[in-house]
């Protein structure tokens, strides 16, 4: 992989002018950074904070008189409060999102903090941090130069991080120890006719105050309906995993394999990005040079004799990139938005997702049936790009002969990010499956709206500011013994995203290529590249 010319470093200036012209909310991306880069980072106006990741509010230091050596870092520690934790680890809105720049958290290992009081002077060796992240706003040259030792397309993606956030309902566990995001619901249905069903594994979510809780909350300019919201407990054999496919089935993973081979559409291998759920992620491509602007993976598993059938289970998600570049083709329809989103209103779910399929929106699967010839099997729904979602889907290998498969991911340029993909052929076994209404679903203005969130009916909670949020309450269910339990959300809404019309009017002639197929993936392509483009950093720099 090739690493950063000089001058693109140059390119989040004008990225960060280009993000700060827009009217949506400043939002961030955290970027993993080498424990090894500390003592060479330049800490002019970087800020630290030494967090417990088991304890995200009770845990997290102000990080002072720091120094940092070759393989150990010495500094004063001061605990935040609850409050102040929280203004370090979320950003809620352009305030906190301005406030989060140029701050540097550093992850302990629990075992190691549980220790600390609430101010201490004390030594850590770097094999005690479990990680380093960066919170990167407004992208500027202090950051960036401390990261030229990364990738191009894992350090491209964290600089261009999105700024105008456009997405769906955030979904938070409530657990005794603080909230952590789980992810978001039903993304992508952004038109009533686009409205579905979405299950969401709830990795992180505890027992909190004799009940399971969740936060359901608008944190971006959106009107938010949701139709139905339930908890599915699981209890199934310890060492299985269990997921929903998109059409509501449930499939149980105990075999699952990673590739043997990964490679993208380039030919270049990407197996260490994938073959398991840590920190490295595939991007994408950022300098593809394919006709169609499409990005993808080609990833080989060894298929055991006899095997008709298998379970392809990811760990993916939106890239900011993409959110960002969706904003901007929102904004070429000027004054005439309102009208093109009313015309889209009166189309069918098939004509909408017809378009967004022919843009390569939705991450597609195929298989090879023959050398060279690969059939579609289906694809994923958008997922959002703000956490990682798990996600399976069945496949049919009966047209697979050999003792090899080989799968293909695709979609157009830097649309998904993948953090992990395998194959399970295992049978699916039985499992007790327990489904909860809503106890209570409390406001924040106090208005209990767990009957509208209770069934698939006429009946809506809706969302329509920043800020609406809900604290949704579910009855812990009795647990079979010997058995691990997983719970998922079970979701049903569609959203629309409020984005003030750009002034003047648009080009139709311009539009009306959009009408073809892939002409979204260019686009993105196009804008990419143009914010690359060394004649503009010039005169950027002038």
């Amino acid at each position: 992989m090739k690493y950063l010319q000089p001058y693109r470093l140059l390119a989040t200036c004008l990225f960060l002018f280009l993000i700060l012209a827009q009217t949506g909310c400043a939002w961030y991306q955290r970027y993993p950074m080498s424990k090894s880069r500390l003592p060479k980072i330049d800490a002019n106006n970087l800020t630290f904070y030494l967090i417990d990741p088991s304890r995200p509010l009770s845990g997290v230091w102000y990080v002072g008189s720091y120094n940092f050596g070759e393989k150990s870092m010495q500094a004063y520690l001061s605990r935040l409060s609850e409050r102040e934790a929280l203004d370090v680890t979320a950003v809620r809105n352009n305030r906190d999102a301005r406030n989060s720049r140029n701050e540097v958290l550093i992850y302990v290992k629990p075992q190691v903090a549980r220790g600390f009081a609430d101010t201490l002077t004390t030594r850590l060796d770097y094999d005690q941090l479990e990680r380093v992240e960066v919170y990167e706003v407004n992208y500027g040259k202090t950051l960036a130069f401390n990261f030229l030792g990364y990738a191009a397309i894992g350090l491209l993606l964290a600089l261009l991080a999105l700024a105008a956030k456009g997405s769906c309902p955030f979904v938070y566990a409530l657990n005794p120890d603080g909230t952590p995001l789980q992810g978001e619901l039903y993304s992508g249905s952004t038109y009533p006719q686009l409205e579905r069903h979405d299950w969401l594994p709830l990795p992180a979510l505890r027992p909190n105050d004799g009940a399971y809780q969740v936060r359901i909350a608008n944190k971006v300019k959106e009107i938010q309906h949701t139709n139905l919201l339930e908890l599915v407990a699981v209890d199934h054999p310890v060492g299985t995993e269990v997921l929903f496919d998109k059409k509501g089935q449930l499939h149980t993973l105990n075999r699952s394999q990673s590739p043997v081979q990964a490679v993208d559409f380039e030919g270049q291998d990407v197996k260490k990005f994938i073959e398991k759920t840590d920190t490295l992620t595939w991007y994408g491509n950022p300098a593809n040079p394919r006709p169609r602007a499409e990005d993808g993976l080609v990833l080989t598993f060894e298929k055991p004799a006899g095997a008709n059938q298998a379970k392809l289970m990811i760990n993916a998600k939106n890239t900011f990139w993409m959110d960002y570049m969706y904003g901007l083709f929102l904004d070429e329809f000027g004054e005439y938005a309102g009208y093109v989103r009313k015309q889209y209103l009166e189309k069918s779910e098939a004509d909408i997702r017809r378009w967004m399929d022919e843009q390569n929106i939705p991450l597609s699967v195929s298989v090879e049936t023959a050398p060279g010839e690969w059939t579609k099997a289906d694809y994923f729904h958008v997922a959002g790009p703000m956490a990682l979602k798990k996600d399976v889907m069945l496949l049919d290998l009966s047209q697979v002969s050999g003792n090899q498969v080989k799968i293909k991911l695709e979609s157009g340029f830097q649309f998904w990010e993948i953090d992990y993909a395998a194959l399970d052929f295992s049978a699916d076994i039985p499992v007790a499956i327990q489904t909860m209404k809503p106890i209570s679903a409390v406001t924040q203005t106090g208005d209990d709206m767990a009957a509208a969130l209770a069934t698939d009916d006429a009946l809506y909670y809706t969302q329509p500011n920043i800020g609406d949020e809900a604290i949704v309450r579910y009855a812990i269910p009795p647990q079979a013994q010997g058995t691990a339990r997983s719970l998922l959300l079970h979701a049903k809404g569609h959203y629309e995203i409020l984005r003030a019309p750009t002034e003047g009017k648009p080009n139709l002639l311009y539009l009306r290529e959009f009408q073809k197929p892939d002409a979204l993936p260019k686009y993105s392509r196009h804008r990419w590249e143009e914010l690359m483009r060394p004649e503009l950093l010039e005169k950027e720099e002038s």
